[in-house]
């Protein structure tokens, strides 16, 4: 595939803060003016000679598609492939303050109350200086060619450069908040996250997300695996912005965080200075995996096909055991990523459905709870032991302990078949980890 032509930068570092700044200004005074849609066409031309375009995040009160959103379109801005002066604008709204003021060290970023926000967003979209990034069109695919795609996952899982906008403060506000709350006697920590109905719940109302509470899991079946973490010489941390319950246990290095300690700083430093995460399949694991590369457990997850969640590489029947530069890419993928499923059980046929069943019913399209239940379908959650299981297969992965034997590559490889088979391209569900493939391999069919 032909990369898309690059167009170089002529203009300083400098030029793009004064140009910035007068952006800012402008609109400052276009608002209190209230003559914000009337003005804007006049000078939107300008601004776009000098290529500047306000960024708006489709969705930036929620953390996943703030800070991965956002990843995606910096590394593609960097790269020229989008060779634009971007400045970002959020609202009010925003899921981390703190993520955003990390990009200030990089970039021009502002911030409007939710009225103002939608007025200037409503005013600048019929323009050429108005950019939106969301999940599904921001990072097409088709602008990178192989070679680039392999540039950007080695950059986004072993070099993320939102980690350099951590300033030696942060470093050392870091290191005092670990001691604060306990957690500075061990030389490493980790970050583990159960999706709960709390979050997206608002007392006294219908809960609107409740069709999804599949995806929700136990924190409390997660405490086996983490001691493991802690006999390994690491301290806990569970992470969340608003949770069910709190944790079940008396370990003094698992660190409940979540309901004693939490703040908007601590979220993002601990998660991004952790060993490896564990989380539920959504904004947290987005925040871990998306923005920071950190290696990350997705348990409990299922089959799904959705195109804004593909790997950066484009693998095809014929091309399954790419390597580069003689190393296997599953490897390098499985040291950053693990999906450990939920079994997908037929109550007609009494055992578990199989992967190409599972494709055959379309049940790979489903994201509500009772399409699975009018299938007649059970999604069973992982169990103590397994997630013990999946914790200790990263945590081997990462330390070069994991032996991957060649009945995990076969059935690593005869998953995907079956699943390029339904999909068009592979996604990050389809790392399965190697514990999985091999206690379920009857499932791999």
């Amino acid at each position: 595939m032909k990369p898309l032509k690059k167009v170089k930068h002529k203009i300083s570092s400098a030029t793009v803060k004064t140009i910035s700044w007068i952006v800012y200004r402008l609109l400052t005074v276009l608002l209190n003016a209230g003559t914000l849609k009337y003005l804007i066409r006049y000078f939107a031309p300008t601004l776009k000679k000098f290529r500047v375009k306000l960024i708006f995040n489709e969705c930036d009160s929620r953390l996943g598609h703030l800070t991965y959103n956002t990843f995606r379109y910096t590394y593609l801005n960097r790269k020229n492939l989008y060779p634009e002066i971007p400045i970002f604008i959020f609202s009010s709204r925003i899921a981390n303050r703190f993520y955003a003021d990390m990009l200030t060290r990089g970039y021009f970023v502002f911030y409007l109350e939710q009225p103002q926000y939608n007025e200037v967003k409503k005013a600048v979209q019929k323009h050429e200086i108005f950019r939106e990034i969301y999940d599904n069109e921001i990072f097409s695919l088709e602008l990178l060619n192989q070679e680039e795609r392999c540039n950007y996952v080695t950059e986004m899982l072993f070099h993320s450069p939102i980690r350099s906008y951590f300033s030696a403060e942060d470093q050392k506000a870091g290191a005092e908040f670990l001691k604060s709350i306990g957690a500075d006697n061990t030389t490493w920590h980790f970050c583990f996250m159960a999706r709960d109905c709390s979050f997206l719940y608002k007392p006294g109302t219908t809960n609107p997300y409740d069709y999804h509470n599949f995806r929700d899991s136990d924190i409390n079946t997660c405490i086996k695996g983490v001691e493991y973490i802690t006999e390994q010489g690491g301290t806990a941390l569970r992470m969340g912005s608003v949770v069910e319950k709190p944790i079940a246990t008396s370990n003094p290095r698992i660190i409940d965080y979540a309901t004693s300690h939490r703040q908007e700083f601590a979220d993002i430093f601990l998660t991004a200075t952790s060993k490896f995460v564990l989380a539920s399949a959504g904004g947290y694991a987005d925040l871990a995996y998306g923005a920071f590369g950190v290696p990350t457990i997705f348990m409990n997850t299922y089959y799904s096909n959705v195109q804004f969640w593909n790997l950066p590489y484009y693998f095809t029947k014929d091309n399954i055991d790419l390597n580069i530069d003689g190393t296997d890419v599953w490897d390098i993928l499985c040291r950053k990523l693990i999906n450990y499923p939920m079994r997908f059980f037929s109550k007609e046929l009494n055992r578990d459905l199989t992967l190409t069943e599972i494709y055959e019913h379309n049940l790979h399209n489903v994201y509500a709870t009772k399409d699975y239940t009018a299938a007649g379908v059970t999604l069973i959650p992982m169990t103590e032991d397994e997630i013990l299981d999946a914790i200790k297969e990263m945590n081997d992965r990462i330390d070069n302990k994991y032996i991957v034997d060649e009945d995990e590559r076969r059935l690593r490889k005869k998953a995907c078949l079956i699943s390029l088979k339904y999909n068009q391209r592979l996604n990050t569900y389809h790392v399965l980890s190697g514990s999985f493939l091999k206690k379920y391999s009857h499932i791999i069919n």
